[in-house]
Order: C-alpha cells, then sequence, then structure tokens
C-alpha cells in the first residue's frame, strides 16, 4: 500500500512537470479560502514574492511559484510577463501592449468518404480553462518556429495569417494568439503592435516609413515650433544629432537647435522632458519635475529598450 502511494505520488509530479502545471508549495489555513470551492474556478491570492501566488484548496492557502520569468498578475488573475503583470514597483508598468483574446474554439475538422457523397465536419473542442501559469494558454498551439528554451524577457513574436490586429507570442514551444490595442496593427518588421501606417500591415491603408529615433516627439509628431536666435544652438546642424535643450521654465516642453535657433516644442499631452534619454517621456522616467517620484529602474528598462528598437548607441 505504502509503494502504490509513493509510485502515485511520483506519477503525480511527472505529469505536472510535462503539463506545465505550477510547481505546489506548502499550504496554510486562510479564512479567505474558506467556503465552498469551484473546482475548476480555485480562489486565487497574491503572494508577497511577485513570482509566486496562492491557489485555495479544502480551506487552504497553497503556495505556487509561476514559470521562470513570469510574475503573478492580481487583475488578470494568472502569471504573465512583469511589465504586464505590474507586480513588482521597479518594472515598467506596461498592462496594454497586448491583451489576451476571449477563447474561441480551435479550427474544425473535415472528414469525407469516398464511398458517399456525404461530408461531416467534427468541429474541434473548445479549449478548457486557462491555466494560471500559462498567459495565454487557452490560444497556445504548438509551432516549430517557437523556440522551447524562449527568452522570456525577449520572446518571439510571429505576425497572424490574416488579421494585423492579432499576433502570436511564442512561449515554451508554443504560439499564442495576442490582440494589440484597440486601433493599433501588428508590425512584423518592428515586431510591434504600432499605429496601421507604421504597422504597414494592410495593404489598403497607405504605408508611412517610421519616425526617425531622433525625433524627440516619436510617436507623435512635434508641433509647429517658436524659434529664437540662442547662443547654445550652433549655426551648423547635424541632422543626424540635433541639439536638444531642457527648458528651465517647464517640464512640459523643450529646446530643439536649428540654424543657430532655440525652437520651443511641447511634449505630447501627460508627458515630461527627459534629459537623460533626450526625449519626451512619462514623468516618473523623465524624472523633471521634483515633484513626481522618479522611478530609476523604469528609466533604465526605457534606454534598454530604445537601444534594443533603434539599434543606435545613443541610447546606451
Amino acid at each position: 500500500m505504502f509503494k502504490s502511494v509513493v509510485l502515485l505520488a511520483i506519477v503525480g509530479q511527472v505529469l505536472a512537470q510535462e503539463c506545465g502545471v505550477c510547481p505546489p508549495g506548502p499550504c496554510h489555513a486562510d479564512d479567505r479560502c474558506r467556503g465552498a470551492q469551484d473546482p475548476m474556478n480555485p480562489v486565487k491570492l497574491p503572494h508577497a514574492d511577485c513570482g509566486k501566488f496562492y491557489k485555495c484548496s479544502g480551506g487552504n492557502a497553497c503556495e505556487m511559484s509561476c514559470p521562470a520569468g513570469l510574475h503573478w498578475s492580481t487583475t488578470l488573475n494568472r502569471c504573465e510577463w512583469p511589465h504586464i503583470a505590474c507586480c513588482d514597483s521597479t518594472i515598467e508598468c506596461r498592462p496594454c501592449p497586448e491583451q489576451c483574446p476571449a477563447p474561441t474554439p480551435a479550427p474544425g475538422t473535415t472528414t469525407t468518404t469516398t464511398t458517399t457523397t456525404t461530408t461531416t465536419t467534427t468541429p474541434a473542442p473548445t479549449p478548457g480553462p486557462s491555466d494560471p501559469c500559462l498567459p495565454c494558454v487557452t490560444q497556445c498551439f504548438d509551432d516549430a518556429r517557437c523556440p522551447v528554451a524562449e527568452d522570456p524577457m525577449n520572446p518571439t513574436l510571429l505576425p497572424h495569417e490574416n488579421d494585423c490586429t492579432r499576433f502570436y507570442k511564442c512561449s515554451n514551444g508554443q504560439r499564442c494568439l495576442m490582440e494589440c490595442r484597440a486601433g493599433e496593427h501588428f508590425s512584423n518588421k518592428l515586431q510591434r503592435c504600432e499605429w496601421p501606417n507604421y504597422a504597414c500591415c494592410d495593404p489598403t491603408i497607405p504605408c508611412e516609413p517610421f519616425p526617425d529615433p531622433t525625433d524627440p516627439c516619436w510617436p507623435n509628431p512635434c508641433p509647429v515650433p517658436d524659434c529664437r536666435p540662442d547662443i547654445g544652438c550652433p549655426t551648423i546642424d547635424d541632422p543626424m544629432n540635433p541639439i536638444h535643450l531642457p527648458n528651465p521654465n517647464s517640464c512640459l516642453s523643450f529646446y530643439k537647435c536649428l540654424k543657430g535657433e532655440a525652437c520651443l516644442i511641447s511634449c505630447p499631452v501627460g508627458q515630461h522632458w527627459s534629459q537623460a534619454l533626450k526625449r519626451c517621456e512619462w514623468p516618473n522616467i523623465a524624472c523633471c519635475d521634483s515633484n513626481v517620484v522618479c522611478c530609476a529602474q523604469c528609466l533604465a528598462n526605457r534606454r534598454q529598450e530604445l537601444a534594443r528598437v533603434f539599434g543606435i548607441k545613443m541610447y546606451e
């Protein structure tokens, strides 16, 4: 009897590892886990460690671990990429670049019998409940283009077959269906969602060149500037490396040098000028206003992102 119990436990652990189930941890009594529980939709609670969470079982809160590189998202009630989970305050929170679409049935399979003229279509089963350990697991499928050992901080992205508003994110050898924000299309060249005219996915929409990285208002166009002579601006400009100056009176604008003149330009609504990045950014990244808490880690992450996106040394 004892050997049978041990064998079942070992088999259970092997199956859990093969199926990608969150590894369980210790359990303890928790009042939040009392009452009737739906086994198909158990209550899940946040953990002090962003890489973990609790799953209620029999009145106990059982510690679970997210897969390596993922954090627990209380809002989405599942493990997600750190910038989407928004659990760690040192990591820039960007919860909306991708959104998991609602589960939809997989394509059906059609079987034709040669002895008769009858064609029967068998609908594929609808994916089951989402595993909280895998982002958008209900929309994930095996794909040879997705490496098994995926870098969670730099995942492989694939274009959708016929929908510009969707794309696939690789995870553990599978492609997982994702959606861009409303109004955006996926750009296979830029490897992210962008405005349709920059994504160049829909052939019916005129394709425009992506803004130059030296444009400090990117991704929005800069307004018409107000220029005046300034000794800090050279008369001969380097178009590939224009000089930008902070506005000593306001974080909401900056100066761009043009032929010996300083041209006052306003940042997009809600953004401040970042002297460190030489561009407009969110206030906590720009670190211009002393009344706004400066996120040093967010600034470092943004610098790395810009260096990766534009492939230039100005942000390194």
